[in-house]
């Protein structure tokens, strides 16, 4: 990844932006191609998702140009909103080798609580996935995420981190920005157990040394 580094931070100009905004939308955009040859999407949703993306770039690259970022965060991440396109489908984006039909999703409904741009998909600025926050319950990683002047990432951004990055190599990841409406003391979270994809759930003052909440500065 572009970028001068500066201790442990790194500044991007925004060329290198640019080059890795335009990779993530190449990546969902051949995933989602992927997917319509199922019939579960179409292609009029993936013309609006891409053009969203590419409308909101400049305004994230703006944010971020020549700024610190943390050398283990990334700068951009493309995000599709659950409303526009339901989990099960970004969850197939996932590439582990299962088919979607086999992926658990966990029972209920969730909410997210915390603001989100309007639209079918965005950018997320400055991102943390979660590793800071490991063993740490995600009350408690909240808590610390807002005293940082941060966002919790929602369950559609945490997918948004498995289709981008392998992070799920290396832990699970807790969308402490969601609710389950049915119980407000449990998230969501995406995780990989024994090559098995899926959501689960996790109660709000349950730590695991595996699961981390994950967060951003901003959205675009």
């Amino acid at each position: 990844m572009g970028g001068n580094p500066v201790g442990n931070y790194r500044r991007y100009t925004a060329h290198h932006l640019r080059r890795l905004a335009d990779r993530q939308i190449t990546r969902l955009r051949r995933r989602l191609y992927q997917i319509a040859k199922q019939g579960v999407i179409a292609r009029k949703q993936i013309k609006e998702i891409v053009t969203s993306l590419a409308k909101r770039r400049k305004k994230a690259i703006s944010k971020l140009a020549g700024r610190p970022i943390a050398d283990n965060h990334l700068p951009l991440l493309a995000v599709i909103g659950e409303n526009y396109l339901d989990t099960k489908i970004q969850m197939a984006m996932i590439l582990y080798g299962l088919k979607p039909k086999t992926t658990p999703i966990a029972n209920g409904e969730t909410s997210d609580v915390v603001k989100l741009p309007q639209g079918s998909a965005w950018w997320l600025i400055d991102v943390e996935n979660g590793e800071q926050f490991l063993g740490q319950s995600p009350e408690a990683a909240e808590a610390a995420i807002k005293d940082l002047g941060r966002s919790c990432l929602v369950k559609a951004e945490a997918i948004a981190l498995g289709i981008h990055t392998n992070v799920l190599a290396h832990h699970n990841v807790d969308a402490t920005g969601s609710r389950f409406n049915d119980n407000t003391d449990v998230v969501p979270n995406l995780y990989l157990d024994h090559g098995q994809l899926g959501i689960g759930s996790n109660n709000r003052a349950t730590a695991h040394d595996k699961w981390g909440s994950a967060s951003c500065s901003s959205r675009a």
